[in-house]
């Protein structure tokens, strides 16, 4: 082949991606725009009603407001609904709104309290969403159209002030702590290595889609103690919800294609949501003329099924179920000899939520299994590494009184790492002719947390909250006791200020307790190739630390 012909070819398959991306994709099929209808609902002095009631009239699709008396509730009609308002010792509202398909309409609720307390005719929602307020908070669209983020929630929150980027990944570095220092949370449950092609410095993605989720609370620093074993920051994500109308999509482009939806099989009842994606970098490095520069090219796929069951008023279940996976062969040659570094990830989450609403109170319980694996060759180097972390998690949140509210929470963890391969004798020679040793360890440690806390309304903008938090690992033998204090000024409906000064401590991983590859104040350790040098770039034989690693944040 010419070199002409060559320039041609690519300009011909180029051509053809594009018409075939832009004319023909993406494949959409919706039945039914959502539309969002939100707002506020006060009481006569225009303080927010916490746990008030929002339904929209003949179904059960609803939402309960926040702390600050918000709410948001997504409806598929194009004309009008009539919403319902109500909560305990305060007379109902009624008010008929007009629905435009894919708007955004803004609705408040003033409710005056009832003189008659006999013959009280309370609704519950069957929807709800409640949870902290306190950090920033970003919807999926929001995700989508940060400038630079390439539709990726890590890569949106770097954003935002006191969050650092050491690199061109999605790495969350916050406030001067490390990548390893934020928790991740999803329904409750743990996401561990929440990060695609991981680096010391986190990864190239986010494992976590942004339209898998319906928002995300995001901390920077004094959060509060419904959150442990955490130094610098927590992601708290929640999944969608029930769908109230069939949904269908599909897009093909040049470097990838995904298809999902959502399908409510008994109304207000029982749905299911699914979505898949699979990256299509070989073609795109074919077009650009590199795919020769890989053995396998960087290939990504993951998928979501998702089944959300409401079987009596006031109950949701969820079971959330996500499996992602990463693949790619890079030719690494070396002056010895000539290598090909493969890496072959796979990250399963399997999550079973049951929410519960009783008048004034509301139970969040969760169980849940993350299993990650990792096979990685490069000349002599042989290493399969296993992580597995299962939990069990029960929140409690008690509104009765009209300017405080309670919370307490139980956890129970176990959590291992495994290692089995071959691994140099000397550090960084990989030649397959030099010294290796094999290996096959598993380490495992149990944690037990909980803790109370209570927030309560000073003034209309003014809240203040207390909280202290406990914890207890089987290998550190010792209880931590972490007093959390935050006053937060809501100075608009959009933004606030807040101070907040507490105690946080975080575990180290369990294989950093082995005597022989671990850190030595944690364990009788000798001198050697440690797995934590294999793994994260890092080396833990350092005499100043302690197995607990504690921090005060004023």
């Amino acid at each position: 082949m010419t070199h002409l012909q060559f320039h041609i070819k690519r300009v011909v398959v180029l051509f053809l991606g594009v018409f075939f991306t832009v004319a023909v994709l993406p494949i959409q099929a919706h039945q039914g725009e959502q539309t969002v209808l939100k707002g506020t609902v006060l009481n006569e002095e225009g303080k927010p009603l916490h746990l008030a009631h929002v339904m929209i009239e003949g179904t059960s699709n609803g939402d309960v407001t926040d702390r600050q008396g918000r709410f948001q509730i997504e409806v598929s009609s194009s004309s009008s609904v009539v919403m319902v308002v109500s909560m305990v010792g305060y007379a109902p509202a009624k008010e008929e709104v007009n629905v435009e398909a894919a708007k955004t309409v803004e609705i408040n609720f003033q409710l005056q309290r009832k003189q008659a307390k006999l013959d009280e005719t309370t609704v519950t929602a069957d929807a709800f969403t409640t949870g902290d307020t306190e950090g920033v908070t970003l919807s999926p669209t929001e995700v989508v159209t940060t400038p630079g983020a390439a539709a990726d929630i890590f890569r949106s929150l770097q954003t935002f002030p006191g969050v650092s980027n050491m690199d061109e990944g999605s790495g969350l570095f916050v406030r001067g702590g490390d990548v390893s220092e934020v928790s991740f949370v999803l329904d409750q449950a743990p996401v561990i290595h929440p990060y695609k092609y991981e680096r010391p410095t986190g990864g190239v993605f986010g494992t976590i889609p942004p339209f898998l989720v319906s928002g995300t609370y995001f901390s920077t620093g004094g959060f509060s103690a419904k959150y442990g074993n955490a130094m610098s920051a927590v992601l708290a994500m929640e999944s969608k919800g029930m769908p109230d109308a069939n949904q269908f999509d599909a897009n093909i482009g040049m470097a990838a294609l995904s298809a999902g939806g959502a399908i409510p099989i008994v109304s207000d009842k029982l749905g299911i949501r699914f979505s898949g994606n699979r990256s299509l970098s070989r073609f795109m490095f074919k077009v650009n003329g590199l795919v020769d520069e890989f053995e396998q090219a960087p290939m990504g796929a993951n998928g979501n099924f998702s089944i959300i069951a409401k079987p009596y008023q006031g109950t949701t279940i969820k079971f959330f179920n996500y499996v992602k996976s990463n693949r790619v062969g890079v030719p690494v040659p070396r002056p010895s000899f000539d290598a090909t570094y493969r890496s072959k990830e796979q990250n399963r989450l399997h999550n079973l939520q049951w929410k519960q609403l009783w008048g004034n109170w509301l139970v969040k319980t969760s169980a849940s299994v993350n299993r990650y694996q990792n096979d990685r060759q490069l000349g002599g180097l042989d290493l399969n590494e296993a992580d597995r972390a299962y939990k069990l998690r029960s929140d409690l949140e008690f509104s009765g009184f009209e300017d405080m509210v309670w919370y307490a929470g139980l956890e129970w963890g176990r959590f291992g790492n495994e290692f089995a391969g071959q691994l140099p004798g000397e550090k960084d020679i990989l030649d397959p002719d030099a010294d290796f040793y094999t290996i096959d360890e598993q380490y495992f440690t149990k944690r037990l947390g909980g803790y109370l806390e209570s927030e309560y309304q000073l003034f209309p903008q003014l809240e203040l909250r207390l909280g202290v938090r406990t914890d207890y690992e089987n290998h550190a033998k010792e209880w931590t006791i972490d007093p959390r204090i935050s006053l937060q000024y809501q100075t608009t409906n959009h933004s606030n200020i807040r101070l907040a000064s507490g105690r946080y401590h975080q575990y180290a991983e369990p294989f950093q307790y082995n005597s022989a590859t671990g850190n030595k104040t944690w364990a009788f350790s000798k001198p050697g190739t440690t797995l934590s040098d294999m793994n994260s770039g890092k080396t833990y034989f350092m005499s100043e630390r302690r197995a607990i690693t504690s921090r005060i944040v004023t």
